[in-house]
């Protein structure tokens, strides 16, 4: 089975990964397509409870984009998994990613080449770069 892990974040470079990826399952047997949103702990850095509860909200609403995403998609001999990962304060949310895909056994990472999306900051030209630099798999960037 084949496994492709796509770094979403909303934005419209991501949501063209999301299609790359399905045309890459599309020509294995069987697939499966991990879909990935990393959330950025968000909020005043003073207030503990207050970050938390951002963050969280942030999480919650990234967990319902990625499910209405989910059942959008075609899902012929393709198992789709989305999860949706917090970056700790000084983590690059493209380790998270890098992380994710070793830990998953993924086979190739598709990423957009740049984005924002719905959650500020999430994925910039910077975070796929990362992702390109401490990668382990084959990536492709989707412009």
């Amino acid at each position: 089975m084949k496994k492709i892990l796509v770094a979403y974040d909303g934005s419209e470079f991501s949501e063209r990964a999301v299609e790359e990826a399905q045309k890459q399952a599309a020509q294995a047997e069987q697939a499966e397509l991990h879909i990935l949103s990393v959330v950025e702990v968000s909020g005043p850095s003073t207030n503990v409870l207050l970050q938390e509860s951002f963050t969280t909200e942030t999480a919650e609403k990234t967990q319902n984009q990625l499910q209405k995403l989910e059942e959008s998609i075609e899902q012929n001999n393709l198992n789709i998994i989305t999860k949706v990962l917090i970056a700790e304060d000084k983590d690059n949310p493209g380790e998270k990613v890098c992380s994710y895909a070793k830990e998953n056994g993924a086979e190739m990472i598709v990423v957009g080449s740049r984005g924002l999306g719905n959650v500020k900051g999430l994925f910039l030209g910077s975070v796929s770069n990362n992702i390109i630099q401490h990668a382990e798999i084959p990536v492709l960037v989707v412009k």
